[in-house]
């Protein structure tokens, strides 16, 4: 023991226990209408809310063609504390050409800060032809 009154050290550890969940695309198809603009895609968490947690996502032609179909897209999503839903969005170029319905793969890999990649990491983007 140390002189009375004498300031003491304590040190205190925390230990993180927050999990940081599942990610997977919400839902397994994403439909659209070739003058609709954009398709907002949306991308899931469960399992846990822990923060700094990231995924990558990007789109690949299915019989749909970037850049006369659609715009490309690819990037990474930050899920904070708490947040479960997190969206990005795959810009639709119109054209007026009758054509058949198109498709577009949609991607999430490589999760980051303890997340694990769930049960859908592709889903299908479906563009209908409004030309008449």
């Amino acid at each position: 023991m140390g002189e009375p009154g004498a300031a003491r050290r304590v040190v205190v550890s925390i230990l993180d226990n927050d999990v940081a969940g599942s990610l997977q695309l919400e839902f397994a198809t994403y439909p659209i209408g070739e003058g609709a603009g954009s398709r907002s895609v949306s991308v899931s968490r469960s399992g846990g809310d822990a923060s700094g947690v990231t995924i990558l996502y990007d789109t690949n032609d299915g019989t749909a063609v970037a850049g006369e179909d659609y715009t490309a897209t690819s990037g990474i999503l930050t899920f904070g504390f708490g947040e479960t839903r997190k969206f990005f969005s795959v810009p639709i170029l119109e054209d007026t050409t009758d054509e058949p319905t198109e498709t577009v793969e949609l991607r999430v890999f490589s999760p980051q800060g303890g997340g694990t990649l769930g049960a859908r990491t592709t889903a299908i983007l479906t563009i209908s032809d409004n030309d008449p």
